[in-house]
């Protein structure tokens, strides 16, 4: 075990020098200075999203023990963790921690599917937090990461190209999807009959794009609002439940959310199913993990996210070429789609709460005004450039 903490300060100095030390974490694109040990960032997240006060110290408590500082630092979790993170520890006297973490000299070079799994659901909680505080308003950086320095081992995610590519006409979509009426075929009744089940066809394409949406947005912050509201151990990453089994939730609230949740994944099909480990959540995550490692436009498009098989590594990996200089223009959509997420997450709105809410805090005007004077930037930052570095998938 670690010896005790001697110093808030102390301790968010150590952190943040510890936390350099790992070249996974180190190419994470940050937005803002919340990691910063000079900014206090997570006490301004505390105050600013009440609701995420447990998430926020359950996270610093899983990564001291990450880094060594308190809790079992030697479970086997962490351990693994910290290996895929390409860190170690050592054993040190001569400081008031009993160990040190230095560079593992032999990490993982090539990662299976279940390894490229947790990564990415390491990297997912860092940059939550850091888009909760961009949400917030705490300062950028300064440092803009260089888009296309990183590059991307498989072909790029579904949809990538052909919906984030023209982003502005994917929120217009939206807006107009949900504004449509339905039509009222009784209205005149000289209306020919291929005439009124086209208008029927309309209307049910209209509504499955509703449903898709919605749906998307109801998983992305039912997995928020199932972290924000468990306990985790120092020692487990606050996501879904370790390993992924029912049996092991610790409280009767969160095995009723999960039992509930394997029944509706099984009604609807949300696959996957059931393995020879317990339930799997994998396709659960996959929404709230595209909204934040790429955009949270992915929860706009017209995929039922949660039915697709998706590639956590290309996930991550898409995110770090991205970089952390999106245009403004488009910071501000997501960041809109992001309150209406997190209000969502802790019960403070209705799902069709958060369409009206994205829908009446886009400022539209200004959207359409840079789109007619090309929106340059904005438009070529999901392209099609995205650099291929081998021809394996994995899932």
């Amino acid at each position: 075990m670690a010896n005790d903490i001697p110093s808030t300060n102390r301790l968010s100095a150590v952190v943040s020098e510890r936390r350099r030390i790992s070249t996974v974490i180190a190419r994470v694109p940050f937005s803002t200075k919340v990691f910063d040990d000079s900014t206090n960032g997570f006490a301004v997240l505390e105050q600013e999203w009440e609701g995420f006060y447990k998430f926020v110290s359950q996270f610093q408590a899983f990564e001291n023990c990450l880094l060594g500082l308190a809790g079992n630092i030697y479970a086997t979790a962490v351990v693994d963790i910290r290996r895929l993170l390409h860190l170690q520890l050592q054993n040190i006297t001569e400081d008031e921690f009993s160990s040190q973490v230095i560079p593992h000299p032999s990490g993982p070079k090539k990662l299976n599917a279940q390894q490229h799994i947790q990564v990415c659901s390491v990297v997912t909680s860092y940059r939550l937090i850091d888009i909760m505080a961009r949400v917030s308003g705490l300062p950028s950086n300064g440092l803009e990461a260089n888009r296309g320095l990183y590059e991307v081992e498989n072909k790029e995610p579904e949809g990538y190209i052909k919906h984030l590519r023209n982003w502005p006409a994917l929120c217009f979509k939206f807006k107009n999807i949900f504004n449509a009426t339905s039509s009222n075929t009784n209205s005149q009744n000289n209306v020919s009959g291929g005439r009124r089940l086209l208008e029927y066809i309309e209307e049910h394409v209209a509504n499955t794009h509703r449903s898709k949406i919605l749906c998307n947005l109801l998983v992305a912050a039912s997995h928020l609002a199932f972290i924000v509201e468990s306990r985790f151990h120092p020692d487990t990453l606050p996501d879904f439940i370790n390993e992924e089994r029912i049996k092991a939730s610790r409280t009767p609230n969160e095995q009723d959310f999960l039992v509930r949740l394997r029944k509706l994944i099984q009604d609807f099909d949300l696959r996957p199913g059931e393995g020879s480990s317990g339930l799997s959540l994998a396709s659960f995550r996959a929404a709230l993990q595209l909204a934040v490692n790429i955009s949270p436009l992915y929860l706009l498009t017209p995929y039922t996210i949660a039915k697709r098989q998706w590639n956590r590594q290309t996930i991550h990996q898409v995110g770090e070429y991205l970089g952390n200089g999106k245009p403004t223009a488009l910071v501000e959509v997501e960041n809109v789609i992001w309150r209406a997420i997190f209000f969502m997450s802790i019960g403070y709105m209705s799902p069709t709460g958060a369409v009206s809410f994205i829908k009446e805090n886009i400022i539209w005007a200004s959207l359409q005004a840079q789109c007619s004077g090309g929106l340059v930037d904005a438009a070529d930052l999901f392209d099609n450039q995205v650099p291929i570095n081998g021809n394996g998938l994995t899932p």
